[in-house]
């Protein structure tokens, strides 16, 4: 570990980066996590069911992250929320073209809503209901196929 002057975690970092040497994250014993919340990028984590109810990588974390934007920011009392394709950028790393393909899957899925209004910035809606129904039809496939393996083979599938 770089030697520091104080318990600051980043002080390692300001040293180094003061003293004009130069930075190697492993080599030097900083945490990756740390470089990344120092950069400004928190991990984007979803779950792996919204890849199986969307059918697309993109789509399932477009949803994610705005179920999490709704649930850290809120949205009005329709549900409604606003976020405009810049941040969509920066707090996802999904392009204008990506965040559109995302989109145009979640509708054609009856997942989201969009409305746009004159002179407003578009507005997104996560169609809850539809998305509860999408989970829950896949947990019974996912039981289905569960069934039919273990009497397939005779065996208890549970651990």
């Amino acid at each position: 570990m770089i030697p520091s002057r104080s318990n600051n975690p980043y002080a390692a970092i300001d040293d180094l980066s003061s003293g004009g040497g130069e930075l190697h994250a492993l080599d030097q014993g900083v945490n990756p996590t740390l470089l990344l919340e120092l950069f400004g990028q928190t991990p984007i984590v979803f779950h792996r069911l919204y890849i199986d109810v969307t059918g697309s990588v993109t789509a399932a974390l477009w949803l994610a992250y705005a179920i999490y934007h709704v649930s850290e920011r809120g949205a009005d009392a329709e549900g409604w929320f606003v976020k405009s394709q810049q941040e969509w950028l920066l707090e996802t790393g999904l392009s204008r073209r990506e965040q559109e393909t995302a989109r145009n899957r979640l509708r054609a899925l009856n997942l989201l809503e969009e409305r746009r209004a004159p002179n407003a910035p578009l507005a997104y809606r996560i169609v809850l209901p539809q998305l509860h129904a999408a989970m829950e039809a896949h947990a019974q496939r996912l039981h289905a196929e569960r069934q039919a393996m273990r009497a397939a083979t005779g065996k208890s599938l549970t651990r």
